[in-house]
């Protein structure tokens, strides 16, 4: 069945957005229309009549059609892209797979709590000497921590507070002078900063569905290198089990099929391009209202995250209280999180700062 989507309607798509502004993309995501449709028929059919009810449903058919549409959506010449069950869990597994050896671990402490874990974790069960990098933010922050006897280098591509992006570049040439394995965690970034032509160099990319790709919990992108894979088969059968597949959420795996279908259908550089405009325009409002941004230590480099600067014992409160105002963003560290939806105009990014402002000076925050 082919996906119906409007190219010239967002109301069409996105007509329950009219209710409220949403401004939490990075943290929650949300479906088009089309998409739902397509989720809930699919479900509705294996509650009634179980998992082979029709051919296109078939529990192998939603594992290839979601392989390929991933696939698809990264445009990786070469490796092998699959779905599995979360960003975390996928890098975990291939992780635990790889041969034994030694080396240092390196990851910044002010990355993703998330895969902070999991640097530390691999580091402990593998005897590894674990190099968390103080401070900044950036790739010259890594690079000054990673050597000859660096083994895993892991970061996310766009901070999950301040919105900077990682300069992958840098870190790739690294990577080919050096030879570690290379973890990016892209559950910020795709698809609004791709990785590019960088995620040739990258050996396991990761990124949760939902958030700004906005399929379901419960599965995620994963691509691994030719390199990466070479490392496993000393250890895994041809099949690379059990690293892949590692999900068996079939609903969620549809969704996130759907979901990059639509995204090539409706067009990446067009919701990559509205997203941007939107953010920066949160942005420009906000500092125009007086607010203070949380900033990166790579400003020059933006995605579609803003994070105005707010107490963090008050900020999850502020975010409950506005969202009985119609307006949903998220509360992240000693800030408030923005991450506009990209069908936002102008006016309504400029109505909902002056409506945070507002709500801000009258609860004396």
């Amino acid at each position: 069945m082919e996906l119906a989507v409007s190219l010239m309607n967002d109301d069409m798509e996105f007509g329950q957005l009219g209710g409220f502004t949403y401004l939490d993309m990075a943290a929650l995501g949300i479906a088009p229309a089309s998409v739902r449709e397509r989720v809930q028929a699919q479900l509705a059919e294996y509650m009634l009549y179980g998992t082979c009810a029709r051919d296109e449903y078939r529990p192998d058919e939603i594992i290839r059609r979601a392989n390929a549409s991933v696939r698809d959506l990264l445009g990786a010449p070469a490796g092998y892209t699959f779905v599995g069950s979360t960003a975390t869990a996928v890098s975990d597994a291939v992780l635990q797979a790889m041969p034994s050896g030694r080396g240092s671990v390196v990851c910044c402490t002010d990355d993703y709590p998330g895969l902070v874990t999991l640097a530390r974790r691999y580091a402990a069960r593998t005897g590894r000497e674990l190099r968390l990098v103080p401070g900044e933010w950036n790739a010259r922050a890594l690079l000054t921590f990673i050597d000859e006897g660096t083994s895993v280098v892991l970061t996310s591509h766009v901070h999950w507070i301040t919105g900077a992006v990682m300069d992958l570049a840098a870190l790739s040439a690294a990577r080919r002078a050096l030879g570690f394995t290379f973890v990016v965690d892209a559950s910020q970034a795709m698809p609004i900063v791709p990785a590019g032509a960088e995620i040739e160099e990258i050996d396991i990319f990761v990124s949760v569905a939902h958030k700004w790709l906005c399929g379901a919990p419960g599965a995620a992108i994963a691509h691994l290198s030719p390199r990466i894979i070479a490392q496993l088969n000393k250890t895994l059968d041809d099949d690379l089990w059990p690293v892949v597949p590692s999900n068996q959420s079939y609903t969620s795996m549809l969704a996130l099929a759907v979901m990059s279908e639509w995204f090539m259908v409706y067009g990446p550089e067009r919701v990559r391009e509205r997203t941007l405009a939107a953010a920066s325009t949160v942005r420009e409002l906000a500092l125009q209202q007086g607010w203070t941004l949380v900033s990166g230590s790579d400003d020059f480099q933006q995605s579609g995250i803003v994070t105005l600067s707010f107490p963090q014992a008050q900020a999850s409160q502020f975010v409950q209280h506005m969202r009985t105002r119609g307006i949903y963003l998220s509360a992240r560290g000693e800030g408030l999180r923005l991450s506009p939806h990209f069908t936002l105009s102008h006016e309504a990014i400029g109505r909902a700062i002056g409506t945070l402002s507002t709500a801000a000076r009258e609860l004396q925050f």
